[in-house]
């Protein structure tokens, strides 16, 4: 090769073994063997796609981030908008798990194991041995939201509920004392400790600072309260109108801690009481 410099210098570098790779390796630079020439030192040729830098900042495909590093001679390296995949530089767009429509269509590599969740949570990838797998039937759950939390954007399960976002359902908790201070009453799946069977619904009063589980509820005499032993024992009723919970819920609920009991009266006249 026949080479001049800015200032006019002519010189010349023979390699005595020149081959390059066929196509389907795209003809890289395979060797170029021993050096002789007119120049004052060795050139130093860097693999394809790599350019000479004293800062170095090389991502991968399996880890796309990086720390830079600065020395004082110039080597070899991996430019911006560029990963390594192996021993290769490759543009970021070619590696497996590129995602061209994420950050606005300015694209972005998945990390192994890493998960993305476009803006409106319709589709959810994730990155798995390289390669991109993705679901275009993600969607929120009714009682979830699409939201970002801690940099993590995804569907997120409403207050009261638990689950992957995808599918969530209502918390248990072993009664109503951890909706102190919300502001309306709500049901609430709950399960006693010691409590074998599923968990069942119950009214969460928020009277006087709430935490308030309903046990009874008996307004009008559309529910009949003389009924036998065995009905007292399951509860009968809906916990939405007139009802009794049930001895056996009720048992397991107060041996857990003590509780207070508070009972509300009101008058036919309307006054409201309570002790």
């Amino acid at each position: 090769m026949d080479l001049t410099t800015a200032s006019g210098i002519s010189f010349f570098v023979t390699y005595e073994s020149f081959r390059i790779s066929d196509s389907f390796s795209h003809n890289k630079l395979v060797s170029t063997g021993e050096y002789i020439g007119a120049a004052d030192t060795n050139f130093e040729w860097c693999p394809t796609n790599k350019v000479l830098n004293k800062c170095k900042c090389e991502g991968s495909c399996a880890d796309p981030t990086c720390t830079e590093s600065c020395s004082s001679l110039p080597t070899c390296v991996c430019p911006d908008g560029f990963l390594m995949d192996g021993e290769d530089c490759i543009p970021r767009e070619d590696c497996g798990c590129f995602i061209e429509e994420a950050k606005n269509y300015q694209g972005v590599v998945l990390a192994e194991g890493e998960v993305y969740v476009n803006p409106s949570c319709t589709k959810r990838c994730s990155c798995s041995s390289g390669l991109l797998r993705c679901d275009d039937t993600y969607r929120c759950d009714p009682n979830a939201n699409c939201e970002e939390r801690e940099g993590i954007l995804q569907c997120y399960c409403n207050t009261g509920y638990t689950g992957d976002g995808v599918m969530c359902a209502q918390a248990t908790s072993p009664d109503c004392g951890t909706l102190r201070g919300e502001i309306s009453n709500r049901k609430q799946s709950i399960q006693p400790a010691g409590w074998k069977n599923v968990p069942f619904q119950v009214t969460c009063d928020v009277t006087d600072g709430g935490g308030w589980l309903v046990f009874q509820r008996r307004v009008d005499s559309s529910v009949d309260f003389y009924l036998y032993w065995d009905n007292y024992k399951d509860g009968f009723g809906d916990i939405d109108g007139n009802f009794w919970l049930g001895n056996d819920k009720i048992a397991a609920l107060t041996s857990q801690t003590q509780y207070e009991l508070r009972i509300d009266f009101v008058s036919k006249s309307g006054r409201t009481l309570l002790c």
